[in-house]
């Protein structure tokens, strides 16, 4: 688990100034659709769900607050701290295994614990789409402001499309993770029915430095998008193979 570098996908260590938090009206809306029916294509007689958590409170302890599904509408400010830093100890999942989440003493981190399950009666490939609201703002600007915190243990993550994506009028930069599992964990990425992956997107937070004019750009509503896409295990060597031959590259909002 690690906060991805739009450009390089490493894990930063970097030293902020400390400054007070910018007071703005607008809300963060992630567009999901709980019921499967927007955000989940799939091929092959397969039957997959997008499941979408969060932390009841923002703890260290899921074991002590647990989890509920993400709700829309969450007040989003920028982010509050010294340093950006991760917690000790990393945070154990209904599904099992573990993630580390950033620090809780990073004040205005949302979670968006992204999970897909296999809730039909074949062995499925899984991957999911991500696309982040843009503004205006360049490639190497997002970079610097966001931070997103992603499993890139049991999912594999493309490189970004520094290409900004028009969707319903408004930018978009668009991030694909492919479930790969691990040798102990849905080895080579096959999910068995009724099972769950690990989660791939965790959380996100903008930089302290973000000002107001590129917080404006937004609009009212801050928007991330995810799709899912499932396809048959059956016939197929890889993960890879088996959506080259079905969906193909192409993200889900090529024209």
């Amino acid at each position: 688990m690690k906060k991805i570098n739009v450009k390089k996908a490493v894990l930063l260590g970097i030293a902020y100034t400390l400054v007070a938090a910018i007071a703005i009206s607008a809300t963060i809306a992630f567009l999901t659709d709980r019921d499967g029916k927007v955000n989940v294509f799939t091929f092959g007689q397969i039957k997959i769900e997008q499941v979408e958590l969060q932390r009841k409170a923002q703890t260290r302890s899921l074991d002590e607050y647990g989890l509920e599904p993400f709700t829309n509408g969450k007040a989003f400010y920028p982010a509050v701290y010294d340093t950006i830093e991760w917690d000790a100890e990393p945070q154990m999942w209904p599904t099992g295994g573990s993630s580390t989440l950033f620090s809780g003493d990073i004040q205005n981190v949302i979670d968006k614990f992204v999970f897909v399950e296999n809730t039909g009666k074949n062995e499925a490939y899984v991957r999911t789409w991500f696309a982040f609201e843009a503004g205006e703002l360049s490639f190497d600007r997002f970079d610097e402001i966001m931070h997103i915190n992603i499993n890139d243990t049991h999912w594999t993550w493309s490189e970004w499309d520094t290409t900004p994506v028009e969707i319903d009028g408004v930018n978009y930069y668009v991030i694909c993770a492919t479930y790969t599992g691990t040798d102990s964990v849905h080895p080579g990425g096959k999910i068995a029915t009724g099972e769950t992956t690990r989660p791939s997107l965790l959380q996100l937070f903008f930089d302290n430095d973000t000002d107001m004019e590129e917080i404006n750009m937004m609009g009212e509503e801050y928007n991330v998008i995810a799709i899912s896409q499932g396809v048959q295990a059956a016939g197929f060597k890889t993960v890879d193979a088996a959506f080259d031959a079905t969906f193909g590259s192409a993200h889900p909002w090529t024209k």
